[in-house]
């Protein structure tokens, strides 16, 4: 029997709010994300936390069970260092570019 459940879309685009990765980036900043099973340190996710609800936070290191993740601005994230590692089935997806306002490629950096 076949599924009627739709593919998810391998490109998904999303407005920023807040301000945990500033300077990186800001709110009202809209980003093209690419969905994936694949990340490494430094890259830029969206992920799911444990309320359900979608944050961009940047991926810090790998551990055996999951990943350490923050944000830019440590002084205004709530990210590992409050709630712990995130597993890898909560990351949806890699920020690729941010096209509004400025258009820039969002690099991985450590």
């Amino acid at each position: 029997m076949g599924s009627n459940a739709k593919p998810q879309p391998r490109w998904q685009r999303i407005a920023v709010t807040g301000s945990s990765m500033l300077p990186t980036l800001c709110a009202g900043d809209y980003l093209l994300l690419r969905r994936t099973k694949r990340f490494k340190p430094g890259q830029v996710v969206l992920l799911e936390d444990d309320k359900f609800r979608l944050v961009i936070k940047r991926l810090s290191a790998q551990t055996a069970t999951g990943w350490w993740v923050l944000g830019d601005n440590p002084a205004e994230s709530i990210d590992s260092r409050t709630y712990g590692e995130v597993n890898s089935a909560q990351l949806k997806a890699v920020a690729i570019l941010r096209y509004w306002p400025k258009p820039k490629t969002i690099k991985a950096q450590l």
